[in-house]
């Protein structure tokens, strides 16, 4: 009987589609309102899927660990996608949510590719995520190399008719959500040693002899998951939202592209449930896959960690609560952060510091040549270049996006967890998500807490300390707009 239904409710779909010009092209700029009303009940939403593979065909440089041009990939461990979720409300209002098996989003073929998709759905950019996965061994797309530039352009075509494909295939869908804790799947990387001291180098154990004993915070180990229930003729659609920098599969002297563990955990979710996915990385500015305390380690393969997660989300599988999908509204705001100045004098040493790197390609090289400079790292040192170049103060924009009883806050930077932890915690919705490295790439936004112990992440932000929370704050009062 239920599958009667749906071929009912797909022939209505197919009735209004036809009643608003019968052409592909003007479904594809989603003129939702047709198609939208008739086939909902309340509390759905039309969901649709696509995953397109977007591994580059020719070698290209990596990014994820710095200096590029001397990491140039020779071949794949596993392949890249492109996954892609389209929902539609009873209104005809669209949301887009693109989950990139990419280090970061902030080239301009992503600024690019919103826009088209924005156009396509007559939908504003706010309502389309590109959000990355962070896995550290994909290519760097913001390098002037031939190679990006060629492949950006295919890039871009094959989401953009990922997202066609996702259009068609939307289908009315009740909205469930669950949350299960996991255990030694991330970790805090900035530590705590025996005495209670804090560092914000791993490297910097060496220097006190002392163990490591614990973490400077501790970290959020939920996987959230999103379930869109569609009719038995459908294959249900998983929103999975995760912390950590998913980061094993690859190294910096890895010349082979790799979805990670993220791959790893599509690949044995899909294989035992079923479900189509799109991951989301959450808050994890300062999250590893893995911690030095070995013990703490469930695995240190990137392939397993991704099953060990997966078994989360199965296990979790009878527990989904169904809650209201609603209206989809999305709202921007814009940051303005102070560039912080403090180590402009260092300019002359850092560039120093740059070319050894990039003759050297060591990490352990420039901080013992110029640590006593107070640089602690190439990263470092490039930070230091890149600030003095700017101006007192720096914006860029920042977004929320809502689906009934479901926030979604998109962060242009990568987030320290804390923040995240206090926008959910704060957000006025039932199921609040985070996605970071998402819609563009604005570096480390540090906490106070960690920037009063230094280390990578506060010697490397561009921002006067403070500026994490101020997000934050944004955040939240964006989820609380939305929500009135």
């Amino acid at each position: 009987m239920k599958k009667i239904i749906s071929l009912l409710l797909a022939f209505v779909l197919l009735l209004g589609l036809v009643a608003c010009g019968g052409d592909s092209e003007t479904a594809d700029k989603g003129d939702s309102n047709a198609v939208a009303g008739p086939t909902l009940k309340e509390g759905q939403l039309l969901a649709g899927y696509a995953k397109v593979d977007i591994t580059p065909e020719d070698s290209v440089p990596l990014g994820g660990y710095g200096n590029t041009d001397q990491r140039m990939s020779t071949g794949f461990r596993d392949p890249m996608y492109a996954t892609i979720l389209v929902l539609t409300d009873a209104e005809g209002n669209s949301a887009v949510i693109v989950g990139l098996d990419m280090v970061s989003s902030n080239s301009g073929f992503h600024d690019g590719l919103r826009t088209s998709i924005a156009q396509k759905l007559d939908i504003p950019e706010s309502s389309v995520v590109l959000t990355a996965s962070h896995m550290h061994s994909g290519p760097d797309m913001g390098s002037q190399h031939t190679n990006i530039q060629r492949y950006g352009t295919t890039f871009v075509t094959r989401v953009d008719k990922g997202v066609d494909q996702a259009i068609a295939d939307r289908a009315p869908a009740d909205l469930y959500v669950t949350k299960t804790e996991t255990e030694g799947l991330n970790f805090c990387r900035r530590y705590m040693l025996e005495g209670g001291i804090y560092i914000g180098y791993q490297s910097d154990v060496s220097d006190y002899g002392l163990p490591i004993v614990g973490y400077e915070t501790e970290v959020d180990h939920s996987l959230s998951l999103l379930k869109f229930d569609r009719a038995d003729d459908k294959t249900d659609i998983v929103v999975a939202n995760f912390q950590t920098h998913p980061h094993r599969g690859g190294s910096a002297s890895d010349p082979l592209i790799t979805a990670d563990l993220v791959g790893a955990f599509r690949d044995e979710f899909t294989a035992k449930l079923g479900y189509d996915v799109v991951y989301i990385t959450g808050a994890a500015g300062d999250i590893n896959p893995s911690s030095p305390i070995t013990e703490h380690n469930v695995t240190k393969d990137y392939k397993e960690q991704g099953k060990a997660l997966a078994k989360y989300a199965i296990d979790a599988d009878g527990t989904y609560e169904k809650i209201n999908g609603g209206l989809i509204e999305s709202t921007t705001d814009t940051f303005v952060g102070e560039i912080d100045h403090r180590e402009d004098h260092l300019v002359p040493v850092a560039k120093q510091a740059q070319e050894v790197w990039k003759r050297t390609n060591s990490i352990a090289t420039v901080r013992e040549q110029f640590l006593s400079y107070g640089i602690h790292s190439p990263y470092h040192a490039g930070a230091i270049c890149s600030k003095a170049t700017m101006g007192k103060n720096r914006s860029f924009d920042i977004w929320a996006i809502s689906f009934g009883d479901v926030g979604l806050a998109v962060a242009p930077y990568e987030m320290f967890n804390d923040s995240g932890m206090f926008i959910k915690e704060n957000s006025p919705f039932k199921f609040t998500m985070v996605a970071e490295c998402a819609n563009g790439g604005n570096g480390y936004f540090p906490t106070l807490w960690a920037c009063s112990h230094g280390g990578y992440e506060p010697d490397t932000t561009r921002y006067v300390h403070g500026s994490a929370e101020i997000l934050a704050d944004q955040y939240v009062a964006m989820l609380n707009e939305l929500y009135k």
